[in-house]
Formats: structure tokens, sequence, C-alpha cells
């Protein structure tokens, strides 16, 4: 009984600088960044993101490894995936996709990761993210969060581009993708 405690204890304890250390991240960053993500439970994305970038230039493996980490509460993970929208970089469009895709994942997390593609990719790439997100309009877990994130970028990407005709404020209304 002993024997199985210490093993666990030593899992524990140097389980996660392993996995820190194969993905070579700084420790330290890395603590900072889970702290701040862990005090800043009401901030907004905004303050957390300056928050954030004082501690690293290049937070994107940081959030990541933070969002798999066993044992970090879901509120947490749910803020590092949703920052990654902030960070558009192609490694962070991979993680929220694949995030979506993982239909075992806890489902708040993929709403966040839903959240985080749509807010952060869609002005790039519409049709890229609109074709990806198609797929999962369906699921009984994160389909009406699909459905209002596409809605809400869609509306914000029209009223950036032009004045609305009429056909166009209808097809926004049925929520149907904009031509231009």
């Amino acid at each position: 009984m002993k024997l199985k405690s210490f093993l666990m204890i030593g899992l524990v304890a140097f389980g996660l600088p392993i996995s820190i250390a194969a993905q070579n991240l700084d420790s330290n960053v890395y603590s900072k960044i889970k702290e701040s993500l862990v005090l800043t439970r009401h901030s907004t994305s905004s303050d957390l993101k300056a928050s954030i970038d004082r501690i690293s230039n290049n937070p994107v493996p940081y959030l990541i490894a933070i969002s798999q980490e066993a044992g970090v509460r879901i509120y947490v993970k749910e803020k590092a995936i949703y920052l990654l929208k902030d960070y558009q970089t192609e490694d962070s469009a991979n993680f929220l996709r694949s995030r979506i895709e993982q239909e075992s994942l806890h489902p708040s997390l993929r709403k966040f990761a839903v959240k985080g593609y749509t807010d952060g990719f869609y002005s790039t790439d519409p049709l890229k993210v609109e074709t990806f997100l198609k797929k999962f309009q369906s699921d009984t877990k994160i389909g009406n969060t699909v459905l209002k994130s596409l809605k809400k970028v869609r509306f914000e990407n029209f009223r950036k581009t032009s004045q609305p005709t009429e056909a166009d404020l209808e097809n926004l209304r049925k929520n149907k993708p904009i031509k231009k």
C-alpha cells in the first residue's frame, strides 16, 4: 500500500515537469501564465491577454499545454483555449480545430474552442472556418454554439465590409453566409 502511495506521489510530482520539459517550455513562464489564468477569474479577455503578453512574447505553446494538463480546473482550460483566438498562428488554429473535433472532450471546452476559432480566424479566412464548422452544426453538444458563433462573426464581418442591401439583411436574418 505504501509503495503504491509513493508511486502515485512520484508520478504527480515528476509528471508535470517532464511533460513541460518534453515540450521545451520554460517552467517559470508556464507557472506565471497558469497563475495568471487561475487568479483572474472575472477579467476581460483583453486584460488577460495583456497580462500574458507581459509574461511571454509567444504564449501559444504555454496556453496549449495548460489546456491539456490533467488536474487543471475547467474554467482555467476554457480561458486558455479561448485566448488562443488572440494569437492567430497555424499552431493555435490547428489546436482549436482538434479540440472541436474531439468528441470525448468536455462540452464546455469544445464550445470555447468553437468561439475562439470563429472569433480569431473568421476575419482572415471565412470560407475555411465556415467549411470546417459546417460539419458540427448538427452536433448535439456544440451545434447550437457553432450556429450562434457563426451568426455573430458573420454579422461583425458584414458590418465591417459594406452597407447592407435588402438581400444581405435577409440572408443575415436567415443565418446564411454572406456572398461577396
